[in-house]
């Protein structure tokens, strides 16, 4: 199986998950793997490949990569082009750091803190036209406690999100098409970090006393 990963060299998820693979005897033994990053990175391309293809972002999918069975979107921090999409013969996924259907947007781990959630998680859906709403593949929950930071938040929903893209992957093998994807809220981009901090110093306090929070901006 051709595999194809659109990451940044930067992204704390992407490099967390390709770490992952690397090691796994599974994946490395039952998939061929390229990677596609945004800028040139000795340091990332020096780090994997060794066992991966590194290829630098150019707009379309390099000439000798043909044959592509699956594309990964991991940490990329932008939405994949059509021409890119219908390269995949079998599937084109997400690597997205929250349970959906809810929690749609990007960086979304700022917001489940300053919203002072009980829980986040880390999902492995289809790509489709509508941002994060394809139907979900693979998805792992793990609870928040008070001194969670949104780079914790991150961390976690990272670590959760290797061995989820592997059992994803088998399971599109074996037909599966997947859980819908519908509803939940999209959030907006935020301000600055003052305006997280105070958001979470709000609705923490309004936990505490029982009352409803004070949801950060979403649509």
């Amino acid at each position: 199986m051709n595999v194809v990963i659109y990451t940044s060299s930067k992204s704390v998820k992407g490099n967390i998950v390709i770490d992952y693979l690397l090691v796994n005897k599974f994946f490395t033994e039952n998939y061929s793997v390229s990677i596609i990053i945004d800028v040139e990175d000795k340091d990332f391309i020096k780090k994997f490949s060794s066992k991966f293809n590194i290829y630098l972002d150019k707009g379309e999918m390099p000439e000798n990569l043909t044959n592509i069975d699956y594309i990964v979107s991991l940490g990329w921090g932008k939405v994949l082009k059509k021409n890119i999409i219908l390269n995949a013969n079998r599937a084109a996924i997400n690597c997205h750091s929250s349970i959906l259907p809810d929690y749609k947007g990007s960086s979304v781990y700022h917001h489940y803190w300053a919203n002072c959630e009980d829980f986040s998680g880390a999902t492995i859906h289809f790509i489709t036209d509508k941002l994060d709403s394809g139907n979900i593949i693979a998805q792992s929950v793990f609870k928040l406690n008070f001194f969670d930071t949104p780079n914790s938040i991150l961390l976690r929903a990272s670590e959760i999100t290797g061995p989820l893209l592997v059992e994803a992957l088998l399971k599109i093998n074996l037909g599966y098409k997947g859980e819908p994807n519908n509803g939940g809220r999209y959030f907006l981009k935020f301000n600055s970090k003052y305006q997280l901090i105070i958001y979470r110093m709000l609705n923490c306090f309004l936990k505490k006393v029982g009352l409803p929070k004070k949801i950060m901006p979403y649509k």
